[in-house]
């Protein structure tokens, strides 16, 4: 056996292949913080999709106690940019938000793991979490433009870029001549987060930047050149963001090891380790591997008097030799014996490492490369999906991906551990010469809804002896090895929602009112109807209550309220979702939803002009402390709309000092008054306020808005600071334009 430290191999895969839905199957997008520091109790916020009243949690691994369920918590949502044609066009999730808490030992090991979710529906498949040691904050999220936080280093931020276009800013203090390293974990957790890092100076020069150095991840290295206040600043690199563009930053000074060479070694031996980074001493470091270390060993090395960052090695028993340049050419190829380990180095492009060793015929060499896993910075991608729905009396199926080595080609006989009663497993076996194999999974009516783990293993004979192997989430340095699937036997879901193509031309600011008839399967209890937490369309504000459908109704009427910024000729295109509770036959009850995404089922709408519109004849008033300033407004009506409007301030719930007594404006008169007071302390002033306008027509509300920008000498200063992005006339951020752009219409609202 001779294994070499470049590449990865891989022995088993998995990848999910679903049989049709009958249910909504739970999903989830993000957990907020995506970590925490040992010894500490985290707060968290799961984001999910059709969890409805709650859902099982899990955590595996020692050290680490989660909350057994999760529950629905206030969602954070900000409204965000509107969005033009043919964006807005496209499919997107609506996560709802599921509260629960994790207690991390302080001894615990730091690194990766996982979490899952399981409703009466279905698994979830998992995600990641991280176990850290440095301090820890949390964002604070507002709406609007950045305000500056200052943090104290070394530090771990948890922070997510929301809405679209968001920007946070950090600020610390530095020394002259400090290192400073920033470093963004987000790619690498399964977000879509494109982070890009820019340093600034105390005048607001870029200092350094980067984009996605690190495994798409950005990565920023400097050293600061003089005393004083720097600031930090995070956004993605095409200006997206939503709620699952979360990232943690690792903001710290000193020495910092990238990484080591090489990057294993023997238990019990003592090696001198090659280190890379920044700040780091050019002789390297002894290390001392204790005889019992486990094959992933995390240490930490003593630099400059204090310990370094962590640093894994893979462990092991076997002889352990390092590469010796030049061995660019065959004639030039170290001998080894097997078996060893045998460590080498991809110096730059190009270069090409031989090693040798003396072989008889019909000698069989099992040789395996590693490097990404061990955080060397060469490419290998391993995906497997850790968690499997079945409907009941239905199928789905797994498949498994097996990579042969050694020649090995023989069949290999796939089973499946732990199976509950009424689930069985066909077509359990990879042919000979073959390297897939799709296992199909069936539950029969009496399968009982639940989650339960399933352990998955492939059996070969090898020289007349029989090898057994487990499959497992690929799992790199730090990582906890997930080795099961989460087996979810689901409840389908009786009753439908059944409607009829219908496009409506509806005025923005209004409401539009949607009928439905109900197929209720042999189910009469009550449904609640909403909108759905997956839409074929994003919903560019439009906003929906949530209705109870009477037991044995099989008819309804629902509602959904246009915002009166919708974009004009916008074909609006929404989708509802029914959740019932069906009672099984050992008298347990279940969740479980129904949500079409076909369009005889949408709210399918073209928008038009508002029936009704507000004008400030100032957009940008200038408000003194303890003072108060007038809005002189002008209303316009459709002659459909007869009663009096009332017309109020909105604030967002960060903006404190502000008040303003709504006016009401009868049905013969066009202007109005707004009288706003500021306190001694008011602000912060990151974004326009909202003057909104309401009458009603029929019972349902129709509205207008205008946007106002509040400025003070407080705001003035705090905006110089926190944001250079520049101003359009009205006073709206224009995120991706040039100072001298700014007369161009602007991307982005509020």
């Amino acid at each position: 056996m001779i294994h070499n430290r470049t590449l990865v191999a891989i022995s088993v895969t998995v990848v999910c292949l679903l049989a049709p839905a009958f249910a909504d199957e739970p999903a989830v997008s993000y957990i907020f913080p995506a970590g925490g520091e040992r010894g500490t109790k985290v707060d968290f916020r799961v984001g999910g999709m059709y969890l409805h009243e709650d859902a099982a949690f899990e955590m595996p691994g020692p050290g680490v106690t989660a909350s057994a369920r999760i529950v629905p918590t206030e969602t954070i949502w900000f409204e965000g940019p509107v969005i033009p044609l043919p964006a807005s066009q496209q499919k997107e999730d609506y996560p709802k938000d599921y509260a629960g808490q994790i207690e991390i030992a302080g001894d615990v090991p730091l690194g990766l793991r996982r979490w899952r979710v399981s409703t009466s529906q279905g698994a979830a498949a998992s995600m990641k979490f991280v176990v850290g040691d440095l301090p820890e904050i949390v964002e604070q999220e507002i709406d609007g433009g950045p305000l500056p936080v200052q943090v104290a280093l070394p530090v771990t931020i948890n922070g997510r870029i929301f809405p679209r276009e968001d920007v946070d800013d950090w600020t610390f203090p530095a020394k002259a001549g400090e290192p400073i390293r920033a470093e963004v974990l987000s790619s690498r957790l399964g977000y879509p987060l494109e982070a890009r890092l820019v340093l600034y100076d105390q005048a607001g020069k870029p200092l350094a930047e980067d984009v996605g150095s690190l495994a798409g991840d950005a990565c920023l290295r400097t050293t600061i050149p003089a005393d004083g206040t720097y600031r930090l600043r995070i956004h993605d690199v095409n200006f997206g963001g939503l709620q699952h563009y979360v990232y943690r930053l690792n903001l710290t000074r000193g020495p910092y090891i990238e990484r080591v060479y090489p990057l294993g070694a023997r238990r019990g031996s003592t090696v001198r380790l090659e280190l890379d980074g920044q700040g780091l001493p050019p002789e390297g470091v002894e290390l001392a591997v204790p005889v019992d270390a486990p094959s992933w060993y995390t240490a930490r090395l003593p630099l400059c008097g204090n310990e370094s960052n962590p640093v894994h090695l893979e462990t092991d028993d076997l002889p352990e030799i390092l590469e010796s340049e030049p061995n660019d050419a065959p004639q030039q190829a170290a001998t080894i014996g097997a078996p060893a380990i045998a460590n080498g180095r991809i110096a730059m492009p190009g270069d090409r490492d031989y090693w040798a060793f003396n072989a008889k015929a019909r000698d069989v060499f099992d040789v395996a490369v590693s490097a990404a896993r061990l955080g060397a910075p060469l490419d290998a991608v391993l995906v497997m999906v850790d968690a499997l729905t079945v409907n009941r009396k239905s199928q789905s199926k797994l498949r498994f991906t097996a990579e042969r080595l050694g020649g090995f080609a023989g069949p290999i006989k796939l089973v499946a551990d732990s199976l509950p009663p009424g689930v069985t497993v066909q077509n359990s076996e990879i042919g000979a010469n073959k390297v897939q194999a799709d296992v199909t999974f069936v539950a029969d009516e009496t399968a009982k809804i639940e989650a339960i783990h399933v352990t998955l293993r492939g059996t070969a004979e090898i020289d007349g002896q029989p090898v057994t192997r487990t499959a497992a989430l690929a799992a790199g340095p730090g990582e906890m090895t997930v080795d099961n699937v989460l087996l979810a036997v689901s409840m389908p879901t009786p009753f439908k929602i059944v409607g009829k193509y219908d496009l409506t031309f509806i005025a923005r600011g209004s409401t539009l009112v949607r009928h439905y008839a109900i197929d209720r399967g042999g189910f009469a209890g009550p449904l609640r109807v909403s909108l759905a937490d997956r839409q074929a369309r994003h919903l560019q504000g439009v906003t929906g209550p949530v209705i109870t459908v009477p037991p044995g109704a099989d008819q309804c009427d629902y509602p959904v309220f246009l915002p009166p910024w919708m974009e004009l000729a916008r074909t609006s295109r929404s989708v509802v979702m029914a959740v019932g509770v069906v009672t099984d036959t050992d008298g347990r009850p279940h969740t479980v939803s129904f949500t079409s995404q076909n369009q005889n089922e949408q709210i399918v709408a073209l928008v038009g002009p508002g029936e009704l519109s507000v004008q400030a004849e100032r957009t940008s008033l200038e408000c003194v402390p303890g003072g108060e300033c007038e809005v002189r407004l002008r209303l316009a009506r459709d002659r459909s709309l007869t009663g009096p409007t009332r017309v109020e301030l909105v604030l967002p719930p960060h903006i404190h000092g502000i008040v303003a007594e709504p006016a009401t404006v009868p049905s013969d008169a066009e202007r109005a008054v707004l009288r706003i007071h500021c306190d001694r302390e008011f602000g912060p002033l990151n974004m326009p306020l909202i003057v909104r306008a309401t009458t009603e027509r029929g019972g349902r509300p129709v509205t207008a808005e205008a946007q106002l920008q509040l400025v003070g000498a407080s705001f003035s200063r705090r905006t110089a600071a926190a944001d250079d992005r520049p101003l359009s006339p009205d006073g709206r951020r224009c995120v991706g334009l040039d100072r001298q752009d700014v007369g161009l219409e602007p991307f982005a609202r509020g």
